[in-house]
């Protein structure tokens, strides 16, 4: 009776680890904030909001949804092991007071084409050079 009990005690704890998201793969629905862009931390570009600008993965990793700090950019996505590309969509044009931070947002994110995620960090590459890093927001937790 004990060995039937661990035994499915052990499979329950096997399924739930299955469940979680391993390292280096993008789940649907996961939102990331904005930690640094081209080794400028998000403090120094404060954005025009007091929202963080953010990343949003959708519609199973087919589409992207972002918040420069001021503007919404849309667009296609492709991820295929760590590569990932995102294109160019419609985007919102309100005025905004820190343009710095938008365009280095924008231009960073559709260069990029690798990432490495961690458990609580995403990073973004164009070629070997790291663009954009962002922290995995307390809402997916």
């Amino acid at each position: 009776m004990q060995k039937q009990i661990f035994s499915f005690a052990l499979a329950l704890t096997m399924v739930g680890c299955a469940a979680t998201t391993q390292n280096n793969q993008l789940a649907d629905g996961e939102k990331w904030l904005l930690s640094s862009a081209n080794a400028f931390a998000v403090d120094s570009l404060a954005s025009d909001t007091d929202e963080q600008p953010c990343l949003l993965f959708a519609d199973s990793l087919t589409k992207f949804h972002a918040f420069t700090g001021c503007n919404i950019l849309n667009g296609d996505l492709s991820v295929s092991g760590s590569k990932i590309a995102f294109g160019d969509g419609p985007m919102t044009r309100r005025a905004c007071k820190n343009d710095a931070l938008e365009q280095t947002f924008v231009q960073s994110l559709l260069a990029s084409d690798a990432f490495v995620r961690s458990a609580d960090t995403l990073q973004l590459f164009a070629g070997q050079n790291a663009t954009m890093t962002f922290v995995r927001s307390a809402e997916n937790k």
